[in-house]
């Protein structure tokens, strides 16, 4: 075979990959004229670097069209099992498959379509779409670039027309991607009629209430106190989970975990849940997302509603779309590293500018959501040296994060070290906020655009013996978070809301200050704009760390639940025997120090109503498979474990067993397993 035959390869799989990398990650629902035009120059690009790598391969391997494809394959592969990449079976029956259609090339020349999906399934698979997408959904987005794959290979086969061959097939790649441009663009552009406020959803990851202005004083927040001033603040706001997709889920369906089915971390959100983003999609909003993280990404359902949702896949974006080729992912692995796995070094600065590109020339009424990662551990603010014990803990070996998290050994200068990166972490982000909030003045839109600005859940720097982390305790160091909203000629400024508002009572809130009415879904939070939020249901995740003494059991059946109230809070650990009780006031105790179980001065009334809404919310199987450990929940816990001290007895309540590597290795940038 010649080295135009094996270019020609190399085309074809250029073609299959830009089919499906332009459609999925640069034009998504946004079909903007500029935008198509890139995503020719784009697949271009993608087809031209196949195509001069391949002939240069063939050229080194001297024509051998077998050994140009098994030393591509095995680059590709090899660079995505180096580079820690998720390589699924698929993959290897894709890269098998080569080897059938390198024997069958010879007879039938029009297999060579067929040759080069199978050449570039490896590098795409799990990656576009993202891993998390279920497999037949992957396949049928897939499945149009094969088929033009497979047409051009056709075409090509036919050698008495090269010449014509080529051209048909260049104009076919153009109509292409222009067809894949507009059929994305059925519903995102169309013009907008609908006379609503637009939304900014503004969510900070890993924020503390206590460290924004107007809530505490540990750093200036002018960004977010511009927020406050103009709208209003909600000062006793909690989030439902301590746990980031948990917490999302409960904010865009406005229903607890127990409700709308995610419950621990690596969840997804079922399509039978109505999100905020489709309510507002279907009453004629455009809508996007802007989520600097990882772990919500598209493929787990929180898509939904969405006519763009760029993740830190997306938002991260060396090389742009064709980082996402296999010989640009590979070469990359080997050399320059540009392309970055996840991790928490994000930088508020480059979703804000995404977002406000998009502002800018989106219809209106439009619905943002902007998901800023930059407080969560490891704390690097950008422009500043984030070396510390504290961000190092995994390389130092010393101690274990784990052990850090729960028997900290750290001195206290580096503690004051890590805390002083967080707070700066935060002062960055309210900066960028700031931006947003400008950009608004300056399209003129200000006044016809509600603005909320909350956190996911908080984070612990130390109460109860538990640091730089979140999720495996009910305490209000992770749960209560700031809860700003801004809506001009329904909301004065300067409003104060002194009563307990949750994280599922801002969607129906939202709903009702944006007007629509139809088609709206069924939710646990309630509008607080009308009516009063009833007690809190919390619960923890499920625990991840050895090092944690203070859980019991494995799984979801182990997760701590608690009901808080203004004024009280009950929290209940799961334990062999009567389980373990806390109850605080939270008036007179607003750290949580003094168990009211412990010192026997738990009142009987508070005691017995808040125990009736515990039941309440409790899956009965669970209700069930508790009572079976002794643990029962209709009765004052008497002589139960109420300290909260750790169990001297080895205790192993960790729950990772089912983690697939990458979901692992997501886990540990995060800092969520050892």
């Amino acid at each position: 075979m010649n080295i135009r035959d094996i270019t020609r390869l190399g085309a074809l799989v250029g073609l299959y990959e830009s089919i499906a990398i332009i459609r999925w990650d640069w034009l998504m629902e946004d079909c903007r004229w500029w935008r198509v035009a890139l995503s020719i120059g784009w697949a271009l690009i993608i087809i031209a670097i196949n195509a001069g790598l391949f002939s240069l391969l063939g050229a080194i391997f001297r024509r051998s069209i077998l050994l140009t494809s098994v030393v591509y394959t095995a680059f590709i592969c090899g660079a995505r099992f180096v580079g820690g990449d998720r390589f699924e079976l698929i993959s290897l029956s894709a890269a098998a498959a080569v080897v059938l259609f390198l024997l069958l090339i010879r007879v039938w020349p029009w297999v060579m379509g067929l040759l080069a999906i199978a050449l570039a399934t490896p590098g795409l698979w799990g990656r576009v779409p993202v891993y998390t997408t279920a497999i037949d959904e992957q396949i049928y987005f897939l499945l149009p670039g094969a088929i033009a794959t497979v047409l051009a290979g056709i075409v090509l086969a036919n050698r008495n027309k090269q010449s014509n061959g080529w051209a048909g097939w260049a104009a076919g790649l153009m109509a292409l991607v222009g067809i894949s441009g507009a059929t994305a663009a059925s519903s995102g552009m169309a013009t907008k009629t609908i006379d609503n406020p637009n939304v900014l959803f503004i969510l900070v990851d890993t924020l503390r209430q206590d460290h924004v202005q107007p809530y505490g004083d540990a750093i200036a927040t002018p960004g977010i106190q511009r927020i406050a001033a103009e709208g209003a603040v909600y000062e006793d706001a909690i989030t439902v989970i301590p746990k980031t997709t948990q917490s999302v889920a409960a904010f865009q369906t406005g229903r607890y975990p127990v409700t709308n089915g995610v419950r621990i971390l690596k969840d997804s959100l079922g399509d039978q849940e109505q999100t905020l983003a489709e309510t507002l999609s279907n009453a004629g909003y455009s809508t996007a997302a802007f989520v600097h993280n990882g772990w919500v990404m598209r493929g787990r359902g929180f898509e939904q509603g969405f006519d763009q949702f760029w993740s830190y896949f997306e938002i991260e974006r060396a090389w742009g779309p064709a980082r996402l080729s296999g010989w640009v992912t590979a070469i990359d692995t080997f050399t320059t590293k540009r392309i970055r796995s996840f991790d928490g070094n994000t930088d508020a600065k480059t979703a804000t500018d995404l977002t406000i590109d998009w502002m800018r020339n989106v219809p209106q009424p439009f619905y943002g959501y902007v998901h800023y990662f930059d407080p969560h551990w490891p704390y690097r603010p950008p422009g500043e040296d984030g070396e510390c014990d504290v961000n190092n803990i995994q390389k130092i070996k010393k101690w274990s994060r784990g052990q850090m998290m729960f028997k900290n050994p750290l001195p206290d200068a580096e503690n004051e070290r890590a805390c002083e990166l967080y707070r700066k972490e935060i002062a960055y982000n309210s900066d960028q906020v700031g931006r947003l909030l400008n950009e608004l003045d300056e399209m003129g839109i200000a006044d016809n655009t509600i603005v909320v600005f909350t956190a996911d859940h908080g984070h612990s720097l130390g109460e109860h013996d538990y640091w730089y982390h979140h999720g495996e305790f009910l305490y209000d160091a992770s749960t209560s978070i700031p809860l700003l909203i801004k809506a001009p000629g329904q909301i004065e400024a300067g409003t104060v809301v002194e009563d307990q508002v949750r994280s599922i009572d801002v969607m129906p809130t939202l709903l009702g200050l944006t007007g629509i009415t139809d088609n709206v879904p069924t939710t646990d939070g309630v509008n607080v704009m009308t009516e009063r939020a009833g007690p809190a249901f919390l619960e923890t995740d499920i625990s991840y760390f050895k090092w944690n003494k203070r859980r019991y059991i494995k799984g979801v059946l182990g997760k701590l639940r608690a009901i808080r109230t203004p004024d009280w809070k009950i929290i209940y650990t799961p334990k062999k025997g009567p389980g373990k009780w806390e109850l605080f006031n939270l008036k007179d105790d607003p750290e949580e120090l003094k168990n009211l179980f412990k010192t026997g001065e738990a009142p009987k009334e508070v005691t017995e109503a808040l125990m009736a809404e515990l039941r309440k919310w409790i899956p009965k199987d669970e209700v069930k498979d508790l009572s079976k450990i002794g643990n029962k929940l209709d009765q004052i816990p008497r002589n139960a474990k109420v300290t909260d001290e750790p169990e001297d007895e080895e205790v192993d309540a960790t729950s990772d067993e089912e983690l697939s590597e990458t979901e692992r290795k997501m886990l540990q940038a995060l800092g969520y397993v050892e």
